[in-house]
């Protein structure tokens, strides 16, 4: 089958699992799966990933989603989310936002209103990786499992890296803007 949309859930990087669904082999299936012009949502808890994860997750994507578009699904430091958006053969075309919700207002079948407020849509989107920026990342394979850390959060925090949340995030949402082609 193929699909116009696919959305991917919030996934825990570093789950033995979970951690499969941010590999090169996955993005890769997703954009087979799609039909030209589908696009796909991978969204991110940003408050279980390190920059270093963001990093390699962000490059795999890229080698499946070339032109890699950045969304924010909320405002909060304490529990951020972002979704890496990517089209199949399409792009996101921002000049037709204002008229694209006028039509699905008419339309009716969209219950959310803040979607189909183009001031709110683009607020919440970020940019487009710029994906120079990203080439030189380890990629995340079925093979290597690069975002996969059996630590515990607290032992994590401890040794190494810290989440994405809080202060973190908001020096983080900082870096984030200098990987971006174009930002809000």
């Amino acid at each position: 089958d193929q699909f116009d949309v696919i959305v991917g859930d919030l996934y825990r990087p570093h789950g033995a699992g979970e951690g499969r669904l941010y590999t090169v082999e996955h993005f890769s299936a997703v954009w087979r799966a799609l039909r030209n012009g589908g696009v796909f949502c991978q969204w991110l808890p940003m408050y279980q990933f390190t920059e270093r994860n963001f990093r390699i997750v962000a490059g795999s994507f890229l080698e499946a989603f070339p032109a890699a578009e950045v969304v924010r699904a909320n405002y909060s430091s304490a529990c951020p989310v972002l979704g890496l958006v990517g089209f199949k053969l399409a792009g996101l075309d921002l000049a037709h936002l204002s008229s694209r919700c006028t039509a699905l207002r008419a339309e009716g079948r969209v219950d959310d209103a803040d979607m189909l407020d183009p001031r709110t849509i683009e607020d919440l989107y970020l940019g487009r990786l710029d994906a120079d920026k990203f080439k030189n990342e380890p990629l995340n394979t079925l093979d290597n499992a690069l975002t996969r850390d059996p630590r515990e959060r607290e032992m994590r925090q401890a040794v190494d890296e810290p989440y994405l949340e809080h202060d973190a995030w908001l020096e983080f949402e900082q870096q984030l803007k200098r990987w971006l082609v174009s930002a809000n």
